[in-house]
């Protein structure tokens, strides 16, 4: 438009030719010739204001463009953190749909940006106010999954705290339940305990010469048999739970409701909790601590 007004403008701007006169008189100027000056001047002025309408036209292109540029960078940037935001959540989480979805949005926000570079400041602002509320909508899903995480965590803790052996501290393999006191724990952990006792009880008797060589673990049911034939078997005989130092005098029972729930965490919590795979391998767990007939 400038090059045209230019073209347009300077082959009439010429000044008119100069009479041989060096002052030439005012009434020697004909009514055309002062028309088409003011014509002339008049064009001219609208030329300067069509090119001082173009130069502030084009300033604020430059400066839209800018501000797309900008509202790109940030959408980058965004896109990037959303990207590691995704990475941290596990693939079965609920909020992963969501957290696509809005990974998608911001993606087709860039590519259109990077497109409609002669976008319009008010659709600029637009798109500047969505790209807000999808930030917005990012930090508020990270924010709730840092959340459930977190209860994820405390209700592991729980389970697992609620299920340990009160002897190892580790999840119960193959539990019993002392029947006195309620406490339970692993069997291994009681029968380790029991033979324990035991042997302590035996330190304080003397034994047959024949059994000597029995009086330390582990012992046997025909062992417990001959500690009873021999009246040493009970002779201050001190099982104890290992917690709370109750006596106990019954066998522990199995607790096959625990087994079930110990089992049922192993499918969730994963390795951290297993139970026993071979828990009825011998049919008598307590041979050699308690007699196969109770105490008379």
């Amino acid at each position: 438009m400038s090059s045209l007004s230019a073209s347009s403008c300077s082959p009439v701007s010429t000044a008119p030719t100069t009479p041989l006169s060096s002052t030439p008189a005012p009434e020697s100027v004909s009514p055309l010739e002062r028309g088409v000056r003011e014509t002339i001047e008049k064009i001219t002025e609208v030329t300067q204001l069509l090119d001082g309408e173009l130069q502030a036209s084009r300033k604020e292109r430059e400066k839209a463009k800018a501000e797309l540029e900008r509202s790109r960078e940030a959408a980058d940037s965004r896109a990037a953190e959303i990207s590691e935001l995704k990475a941290f959540c596990d693939s079965s989480h609920p909020l992963e749909h969501e957290i696509k979805t809005a990974n998608n949005k911001i993606a087709n926000l860039v590519d259109f940006l990077s497109d409609e570079v002669g976008i319009s400041r008010k659709e600029c602002d637009e798109i500047a106010l969505e790209a807000e509320r999808l930030r917005e909508l990012a930090a508020h899903h990270s924010s709730e999954i840092t959340r459930l995480q977190t209860l994820h965590d405390t209700l592991r803790r729980t389970w697992e705290e609620s299920i340990l052996c009160a002897m190892c501290r580790e999840p119960c393999i193959h539990p019993y339940l002392i029947q006195e006191c309620k406490h339970t724990f692993c069997l291994a952990c009681l029968q380790q305990w029991f033979a324990e006792c035991l042997r302590k009880d035996l330190e304080r008797v003397d034994l047959p010469p024949r059994l000597e060589a029995r009086r330390d673990p582990p012992y046997t049911a025909e062992t417990l048999e001959e500690f009873y034939a021999a009246g040493v078997a009970y002779a201050g005989l001190s099982y104890t739970c290992p917690f709370c130092r109750a006596r106990v005098w019954e066998k522990p029972k199995e607790e096959p409701a625990l087994t079930c729930v110990i089992s049922a965490l192993a499918a969730v919590l994963g390795p951290a909790v297993q139970p026993d795979s071979n828990g009825d391998a011998d049919p008598d767990v307590w041979a050699g601590i308690f007699l196969r007939q109770p105490r008379e």
